[in-house]
């Protein structure tokens, strides 16, 4: 079934073969979705595969990336996978590059933040920025991008890139500088 966002996108997207990412992929469903559903995109997938979390299992996280390798398998000219962190991932994309980004990884405050704030800048303007679990989501996001109006429907968000500058810089710093001191913590806990 295709999200809501994407639907919506598709709706005001007026060109040929969108440059899209999906940010956390799990085991493909919501990839083979958008794939079957519009021959025209280019869709990149971004996962970790890895325990960013207690509550996953490193074997079930490889499993997962398996199955979403042979779902996404028949689309294989349409499709690139990056198995990296998403802030990492968001390296490789030139500035406003990009049509449409999907957001659904990890949930927490921290982890929101850093993919809006690595993402954002990539997404050309008047593309879309979204993603999943808004219920959970939104409320890490709003003061982040408060000058942008956010749709709702059902588990999704988004909203349309109206100008470069609607996240400061000084913000993404923050954020940027807040993660990795997060991460290099949770990383020595692991040893």
């Amino acid at each position: 079934m295709i999200r809501a966002s994407f639907k919506e996108f598709l709706n005001i997207y007026k060109g040929d073969n969108a440059k899209c990412v999906e940010v956390g992929v799990n085991e493909g469903y919501n990839a083979e979705a958008m794939l079957l559903h519009n021959k025209d995109i280019h869709l990149t997938l971004v996962d970790f595969y890895d325990v960013y979390d207690k509550r996953q299992d490193p074997v079930e996280a490889e499993e997962m990336y398996k199955q979403m390798c042979k779902r996404v398998q028949p689309f294989k000219d349409r499709v690139n996978i990056i198995r990296k962190e998403s802030h990492h991932a968001a390296k490789l994309f030139d500035n406003e590059s990009l049509d449409y980004v999907y957001i659904d990884a990890n949930h927490s405050k921290d982890a929101v933040r850093l993919d809006i704030v690595s993402w954002f800048p990539k997404v050309k303007l008047g593309g879309m920025i979204s993603g999943h679990d808004q219920n959970q989501v939104v409320e890490h996001i709003r003061d982040l991008l408060s000058s942008i109006v956010t749709e709702r429907l059902g588990l999704d968000w988004w909203m349309i890139k109206t100008r470069s500058s609607d996240i400061p810089v000084e913000l993404q710093r923050q954020f940027i500088e807040e993660y990795a001191k997060l991460r290099k913590e949770y990383m020595q806990c692991q040893t």
